[in-house]
């Protein structure tokens, strides 16, 4: 194999199906023509029945001189010591050949990548987005009934002498007080659970490029920034409720207390603020015309949210008064009790209302997307090759740069199959020029203009 130019060793199923032996001879065809190669083994396991068994050995430098090519070769992949830049590397080895080879990463690899890396940093950016929405609303919800069941409490301190701004101080400290050690707490699940989200990632990642992502440590600078914004979402969220807190006044606070209580009332204020914020997000997501979809999605959202958080509990207000008398009339004894708690504090009402209508929102809109991305390839498949055509690869149709190939055997199987009246082969390689990988593709298409759809 290595002392006698034209060796070969091939697998067991390619021998087997030409009949070939040790010593015989087995011409092949190269871009100088026929050339002569002789079998000098087989080989079986799982090397062999790569590629559907389409498997010949030979020593790199025996088949460089019987094709020719001297001791140059096509291509050499270079792998990057860890710590080390490929940016750097490739230009040291640039400055060192000097224009007598092009350096570069596979462009196809890197454009899917990309794809997919960038898909999945939207889908996390996504997923963080929706979580710290949904605790904004939630500690909002949660500290506004906390504020209001201690309001009494907070009189009686500004009577004794404590101002306002410490009042208002003390309910803000106390929710970055709760914030604190519940974020170092997910900060440990994460990384607890990192594991088995990475490996999730990755058979995603293998599956369309073959890249293994590997679990990273946990960096000081991610557990900085979640510890910042855990907790300033909870300050945040808490400046409100802390705000009004501060500005009641003790003797109002007594008085109202001894008062009957008159029941909410409606803010027409807050009805125009939410009306204005869904106006606005049905400009943004309904508007027809160009404009950055992320952008006008990100606006529809928060709109939606906004108009909810602010307006909801407003507008059961005004509706809820001919829903009871409807529920009293069917249930004469529970029918006017019903909603009654969510009256008396319309804010926390609508706070629950939006965080609700987030989180349904975020399934309902990943479902379709999912049923939309597979409808969309199903429909494209018809368009380009007809609705009663069938598809058969060797490999993953995305993976075009690293599909293995159909023998001639089984393509004259297919065609000699009952029910097949066409079959249309499909060649595709992919050739350097200028630096970039391009692809080039052949199609059968006179099966494909009576049976398909050429257009």
């Amino acid at each position: 194999l290595l002392t006698v130019p034209g060796s070969l060793v091939v697998a067991s199923a390619l021998a087997t199906r030409l009949g070939l032996s040790e010593g015989d001879a087995l011409p092949l065809r190269s871009s100088l023509g026929s050339q002569p190669f002789t079998v000098r083994g087989v080989i079986a396991g799982d090397l062999a029945n790569a590629f559907g068994g389409q498997i010949a050995v030979a020593d790199v430098f025996a088949l460089q001189d019987v094709l020719g090519m001297g001791r140059r070769v096509e291509r050499l992949d270079v792998a990057v010591d860890r710590g080390q830049r490929v940016e750097s590397v490739a230009e040291g080895i640039r400055a060192e050949l000097g224009g007598a080879a092009t350096v570069r990463a596979s462009t196809v690899r890197a454009s899917m990548l990309d794809h997919v890396i960038g898909a999945l940093e939207a889908a996390i950016w996504m997923i963080a987005a929706v979580g710290i929405l949904l605790a904004l609303a939630m500690t909002f919800a949660v500290i506004s009934l906390s504020v209001e069941r201690r309001i009494e409490e907070f009189a009686l301190l500004r009577a004794a002498g404590m101002s306002g701004r410490s009042v208002s101080m003390s309910v803000v400290s106390e929710a970055a007080l709760v914030s604190a050690p519940a974020t170092v707490l997910g900060v440990a699940t994460a990384w607890a659970s990192a594991d088995l989200l990475v490996k999730t990632f990755s058979r995603t990642s293998t599956y369309l490029e073959h890249v293994v992502i590997e679990p990273a440590a946990l960096q000081p600078s991610t557990f900085v920034v979640a510890l910042v914004v855990g907790v300033a979402v909870s300050v945040l969220a808490a400046v409100g409720p802390a705000l009004s807190a501060g500005a009641q006044r003790p003797l109002d606070v007594l008085m109202d207390s001894r008062a009957s209580p008159a029941g909410p009332v409606v803010s027409h204020a807050r009805l125009g603020i939410a009306a204005l914020a869904f106006a606005m997000a049905l400009v943004a997501t309904g508007w027809p015309g160009e404009g950055e979809p992320g952008v006008r999605l990100a606006v529809g959202v928060l709109g939606s949210l906004a108009a909810l958080g602010i307006g909801a509990g407003q507008l059961l207000l005004v509706m809820f008064p001919h829903i009871q008398a409807a529920l009293g009339a069917m249930a004469p004894r529970v029918g006017y009790l019903v909603g009654a708690t969510m009256l008396e504090r319309p804010l926390e009402t609508s706070a629950t209302v939006a965080v609700w209508a987030a989180i349904v929102a975020g399934v309902a809109s990943g479902l379709s997307l999912v049923h939309s991305v597979g409808a969309t390839i199903d429909e494209f498949w018809v368009a380009l090759h007809g609705p009663e055509v069938v598809m058969v690869y060797g490999q993953d149709p995305l993976a075009s740069h690293e599909r293995e190939t159909v023998a001639a055997v089984s393509i004259e199987r297919f065609r000699q199959s009952p029910g097949v009246v066409g079959v249309a082969p499909y060649y595709g390689t992919e050739i350097l020029l200028e630096g970039q990988d391009v692809l080039v593709e052949s199609f059968a298409t006179a099966v494909l203009a009576e049976h398909g759809d050429l257009t």
